[in-house]
């Protein structure tokens, strides 16, 4: 009788195997998401979101976002590089001044883009008076819900 009901267990230890085996073939490689069929594009940014303070901030939580603009829709990839131009993010220097003393749950974003053979690295916060650092904050952070919903597989109230 014994024997009889190890079949059943074999067979389902082999699904189970195969089922994960798949699962992991068809996951990227490496921390930047994988290349579309015939290569990147030439303007393809690879943008890093890293979100400090804020209410219910939790250190250990917080994972860095890593936007790739190789696997944007192409409209995406096009706003979100008139983004970085409106808001001249090469072009700025290390960040923002903080805001006045007794101000609290502001958030800061480090944004890191690299393009090409440049990188630069900016800081900034919620309560930033440019309007076009605002609006590329808006569209990264839109982005960074979009990716973690999808990481997750239900939405997020």
């Amino acid at each position: 009788m014994a024997r009889f009901l190890a079949i059943p267990c074999w067979l389902a230890t082999g699904i189970f195997l195969v089922v994960c085996a798949t699962d992991l073939a068809s996951q990227p490689d490496g921390d930047r998401a994988a290349t579309p069929v015939g290569g990147e594009r030439l303007d393809t940014m690879y943008i890093e979101l890293k979100t400090e303070g804020g209410v219910a901030y939790f250190p250990g939580l917080a994972t860095p976002t890593v936007i790739d603009t190789a696997q944007l829709p192409e409209s995406e990839a096009r706003e979100l590089e008139k983004l970085v131009e409106a808001a001249q993010f090469f072009d700025r220097t290390g960040g923002e001044p903080a805001p006045t003393p007794g101000a609290a749950d502001y958030r800061t974003y480090s944004i890191t883009i690299e393009k090409g053979e440049r990188r630069h690295t900016l800081r900034t916060t919620d309560v930033t008076s440019d309007p076009d650092l605002k609006a590329l904050v808006a569209f990264l952070r839109a982005k960074e819900r979009e990716l973690r919903v999808k990481a997750r597989g239900t939405p997020v109230r």
